[in-house]
Parts: C-alpha cells; structure tokens; sequence
C-alpha cells in the first residue's frame, strides 16, 4: 500500500483525485486503507497561492460542485414545469383573426376568443382544439397584406375579419395563393367582385345592395303603387335609384314615376304636385340630408301622405332637423346590425352577459358556419371547407347562413327603420 502511495505522491495532484470523480490513474484502491490513504494525502495538500481562483483547487473545486448544480438543476426543472402548467396546451388548429387594434376590432377579438373556448368545450373541431392567433390590420392595405402575411406564417387554416375595405383587398390575394380560407367582415362589393381564389368568403351584407333591397321593401308593402323614385344629381344617388327600378321593372312593377333634384334645391312645389296628381303610394329618395329633410317638408305640408322610404346617407340628425315634425314616421335604409335582432340580448346573455354588438355576434356566426364546413367536409383542409361552404347551410348564433357561388353569404344587407320620437326603431329587418 505504501509502495503506491509513493507512486501515486510522484504523480500531479489534480490526475490523482480522478478516481474521486472517474476513474483513477493506477487504478481504483484494494482496500479501505488504500482509499483512506489517498483521501488523506489529497486533503492535505497546501491551499492554492494567494489570487488562484479556489474552484481551481481539486478540493475546493468538489466542495463547490456538491450541492449548488443540484439545487439549480431542481429549480430549473421546477421552473419548466411551472411554465407547462401555465402557459395553454398547444392547438392543432390555429385561427387567425385580422382586425384593428380598436374600435370594432376589440369585438371581432373578444368573439372569436370566446367561440373558440365554446367549442373547445363542446370537443373542438373534428376531435381537435381551436386557438387563436391575432394580427393588427391597421384598416388600411399596406398593413393589411403584412398581416395576411404574418397569419400565414402562423399556419392558420381560417382567418375571420378585415372589416376595412381596403385591408380586405390587399389581404384577400395572400390568402387565396396560399390556401387559406378568409371569411371576410367588409361590406365594400370588391372583395369577391374581384376575388381572389375560391377560398375568399363575406359573411358581412354588401354595401352596394341599396337598390335592391328599396325594391324589395316597396314590393313587398306597396304591391299596388304607384311608386316614385327620387334622386339628386350624385353618382351614388343614381347607382341606387337605378338599381331599384331595374328590380322593380324585373318583377313586373311598371308603375314607376321617376325625378330628379339638384343640389341646394328650395323649391319642390311641382315634383309635389305630380306626386299629388299620380295618386302616388310611396316614393323612395335617394340623396343627400338637407334637399330630403326639405323635399319632405314641403310634402307633408302639400297635404301629401305618400309614404316616404329613404337611403341610407338621410339616417342624420341633419335630415331630421330639417324635416322637423315631418320626419315622423320617415322610414330610412340602414346597413343591417345583427345587434338589432330581437334575440341579439338573450343571445350575447348566454354567452358573456355583455351588451350585444353586430361585430361580436357577425365573427361568432362566422367561426360557426366554418367548423360546421369542416364538420360536413370531414376535414379542415381549406379546398375541403371552402367546398362544403359553397354547398352547405350552417346553423350559427344569427340563424342559418349559407354562401352564394360568388362568396356571398346569404346575409341581410339593410334594415328598414323609421323615425320616431326621437330615435330610430327597425320595422323591417333585411331578408
């Protein structure tokens, strides 16, 4: 045994503790003696020179190694499993919602969070849970591609939003060449006018249906006329009285007077009097606040209880203060809100018991009708969906929805309302 400690002693110190460690040099001792004897002739080797780092010492070095890498090992490990517990579980299907940063954007935002924890507790889609994936539009084109962009990048299979027209635009190519499916919230005509690619979708009413919808309304409750349509001399004002001839003319209605106004127009006196001479029913305007809240004043004061129908732009204060009491019973076209159903309260109560809002229960309805595409296609895969989309009915929070072979949904555009103490109030919900 002393023969190799001799041996071990001619050795440098730091090889020798191998055996503490690894393995040792001469090999491991025979005996406990052996061991003693090296563990004693270690320890007493003479500290290190003044300003030699101590974790260099063999000894020094294993005092520091003995408990403090365990500590910092457990804690790390308690630490990632902290952040398991916290952070949620990852998705397998990723939603993108595309919208600005406020306004309408915080709703479409809240919605889309709260639809997808419904349905993930009802089971999820196909067996698998839903996330949500953000990204801030800008409500203008530049941005609006940038974020197409990023939710691409996501892996996003569906992305709800871009109420802006002209984020819309931008983003619907991105996600067409890609092979996601947008169901857009822009009421502007341009984005399945000119869409991208079958994977392009509006759950939204167009803006452009005006016309149509007048027609609809005068039909519908005038169905013996006559009827009279009146407009001023703007380029929107001719679209939409143009467009509600056309569909008055198509179903059969010829009982048409049509007239023109001019901007900054007083006197109206024999418009009213031809109005009074045809026995005219109800007259549709289409124009600007001020000519119709005076058109309408001078009407009512003629003695003339023609039933008044007016676009959109005469749902102001500047149209009702110039009619004065005249503006009572007015009716007026307004973009259709799905906040305004009867059900909207009791609808939005049994979800978050907030105040209801067209934007929250329009995404909600949207994120239905999708997994209910994914439902019926057997498959998120967006060729699967867009396909079941364009073939299916989907029941969601705001009724049935189905989409037209352009990418329309079969959605109201406008309601009808009418001017009553003080305040507007829907008679007419658009069909």
């Amino acid at each position: 045994m002393l023969s190799r400690i001799a041996n071990a002693q001619t050795v440098p110190y730091r090889r020798n503790l191998t055996w503490f460690g690894t393995t040792a040099l001469n090999g491991p001792p025979h005996s406990q003696d052996d061991a003693r004897a090296c563990h004693k002739m270690n320890t007493a080797l003479p500290e290190p020179a003044k300003g030699f780092p101590r974790t260099s010492h063999p000894v020094a070095a294993n005092r520091g190694r003995s408990k403090r890498p365990r500590l910092r090992t457990w804690l790390i490990a308690l630490f990632s499993l902290l952040l398991l517990l916290l952070l949620p579980a990852s998705a397998d299907i990723i939603v993108g919602v595309a919208a600005p940063a406020n306004g309408s954007g915080r709703e479409i935002r809240r919605a889309a969070h709260a639809a997808a924890k419904r349905i993930n507790a009802e089971g999820g889609v196909l067996g698998e849970r839903l996330a949500v994936v953000e990204a801030d539009d800008g409500c203008n084109a530049e941005q609006g591609a940038r974020a197409a962009q990023y939710l691409v990048k996501r892996r996003v299979v569906v992305v709800i939003g871009h109420p802006c027209a002209s984020a819309a635009s931008a983003a619907g190519p991105v996600y067409a060449s890609n092979n996601v499916v947008l169901l857009g919230m822009t009421r502007h005509p341009a984005l399945t006018e000119k869409r991208s690619g079958s994977t392009i979708f509006r759950v939204a009413g167009r803006d452009d249906r005006q016309g149509l919808t007048a027609a609809a309304y005068l039909l519908r409750n005038f169905p013996d006329g006559p009827i009279a349509v009146v407009r001023d001399a703007s380029r929107y004002a001719r679209r939409i009285v143009n467009d509600a001839r056309a569909a008055l003319n198509e179903a059969g209605f010829t009982e048409v007077l049509s007239a023109a106004v001019w901007g900054g127009q007083k006197d109206y006196a024999k418009l009213i009097a031809k109005l009074k001479t045809a026995n005219t029913e109800a007259l549709f305007f289409a124009g600007f606040p001020i000519e119709a809240g005076l058109f309408l004043r001078q009407m009512r004061a003629a003695g003339l209880s023609t039933a008044f129908i007016g676009s959109e732009t005469l749902a102001t204060a500047q149209f009702t203060d110039t009619a004065g009491p005249a503006a009572s019973g007015a009716r007026i076209l307004m973009s259709h809100d799905p906040a305004r159903r009867p059900a909207a309260d009791r609808l939005m109560d049994a979800r978050d018991h907030r105040p209801a809002t067209g934007p929250f229960l329009l995404t909600s309805a949207a994120i239905e009708a999708w997994r209910g595409a994914a439902q019926q296609a057997g498959s998120t895969a967006p060729d699967a969906v867009s396909a079941a989309l364009n073939e299916g009915t989907f029941e969601t929070v705001l009724g049935p929805v189905s989409f037209a072979e352009n990418g329309d949904a079969n959605r109201p555009a406008f309601d009808v309302v009418t001017w009553t103490m003080d305040a507007w109030h829907v008679i007419d919900r658009g069909r």
